[in-house]
C-alpha cells in the first residue's frame, strides 16, 4: 500500500505538469490506485508509460513549403508616367486646338478652371473654356508637386506656372489632377486650378492681360443669355450706366432687370 501511495503521488505530480491529461484523467487514475490492494507490474508499467509519453506537436505542412513567395503587386502606372501625363496635356495646349486639349479629359470630367466660375463636365464645356484660354498661347511647367498612386487611379497635386506666349506674362496657380483609365488610356478625371491665395490677399496688381480677361468673362456671361450670370459679374455696390436706359443700376436686382430686356432683344435678333 505504501508503494501504491508513492506511485499515486508521482502520478499526480506528473499528470499535473502534463498538458496531455485533463483533470478528469488525473481523478480517474487516483480512484483506480486508491481502490487497488495490489498493483501488478503490468499496470504500473502502463501508468508510467502514459505519464512519461512525449507530447507530439503537429507542424502544418505549409511550414515546409518550398514554393516561392508571391511577387508584390505592381501599380498600373509609375510616378514618371504620371508626370508624363501632364506633359501630354501641356503639349495639347501647344497645338492651340481646344479639341485636342478637351480629348485629354474623360467623357464626364470635372474641370474647375482658373479663370471661370463655371464647372466643366463634358467635352463641349471643356472645349469652350480652352477656346478662350488658348488664345493666350499658354505653356505650363510644374514647380513642385506630389504624386499618389492607387488601385486604378493616380493623382498629381502641387504648384504650376504658365507663361503666356502672347504677352510673356507668368501666372502661378495651385493644381490637382486625378487620372483614371478610360478606353485603355490614362485621362484626366478631375482637374482643379486656382490662383495663389496669398497673392489675392496681398492685393497683387492686375496685368493688362488680366483686365482684358475680365471682359472675356463678362462677354461669356452674355453668351449664356442668363441675366443672373451677367449681373453676378458686377460688384455688390457696382454702378452700371447702361446704353439703352437712363436709369443708373446700383445693385444686383436692378442690373439683372436691365439685362433681362437687353438679352431678350439679343435673343430675338439672333432668331
Amino acid at each position: 500500500m505504501r508503494f501504491t501511495a508513492a506511485i499515486l503521488s508521482i502520478g499526480r505530480t506528473r499528470l499535473t505538469h502534463s498538458s496531455a491529461f485533463a483533470p478528469a484523467a488525473i481523478n480517474a487514475a487516483s480512484r483506480s490506485l486508491s481502490t487497488s490492494t495490489s498493483l501488478n507490474g503490468g499496470v504500473l508499467t502502463d501508468l508510467v508509460n502514459a505519464i512519461d509519453a512525449p507530447r507530439i506537436t503537429k507542424v502544418p505542412a505549409a511550414a515546409f513549403s518550398t514554393a516561392a513567395p508571391s511577387p508584390p503587386i505592381m501599380p498600373d502606372i509609375t510616378e514618371t508616367e504620371v508626370r508624363a501625363l501632364f506633359e501630354l496635356w501641356n503639349q495639347a495646349l501647344a497645338t492651340g486646338d481646344s479639341r485636342i486639349v478637351a480629348d485629354r479629359y474623360i467623357k464626364s470630367p470635372m474641370l474647375l478652371p482658373t479663370v471661370s466660375d463655371q464647372p466643366r463636365t463634358d467635352f463641349d464645356s471643356v472645349k469652350d473654356y480652352f477656346d478662350a484660354f488658348l488664345l493666350k498661347e499658354p505653356q505650363g511647367k510644374i514647380l513642385e508637386g506630389k504624386i499618389y498612386i492607387g488601385d486604378g487611379w493616380a493623382s498629381d497635386t502641387g504648384i504650376y506656372e504658365f507663361t503666356m506666349g502672347t504677352t510673356g506674362d507668368k501666372v502661378k496657380a495651385r493644381y490637382s489632377y486625378n487620372y483614371v483609365q478610360e478606353d485603355g488610356q490614362w485621362k484626366i478625371q478631375h482637374h482643379h486650378s486656382s490662383v495663389m491665395p496669398e497673392e489675392i490677399a496681398l492685393g497683387k496688381s492686375i496685368t493688362e492681360d488680366g483686365v482684358r480677361e475680365l471682359f472675356g468673362l463678362w462677354n461669356n456671361a452674355l453668351a449664356t443669355l442668363d441675366p443672373k450670370k451677367v449681373a453676378a459679374r458686377y460688384a455688390r455696390e457696382g454702378v452700371l450706366l447702361p446704353t439703352v436706359s437712363d436709369v443708373p443700376r446700383t445693385d444686383f436686382t436692378s442690373i439683372e432687370d436691365y439685362f433681362i430686356n437687353f438679352l431678350k432683344n439679343k435673343r430675338e435678333c439672333s432668331e
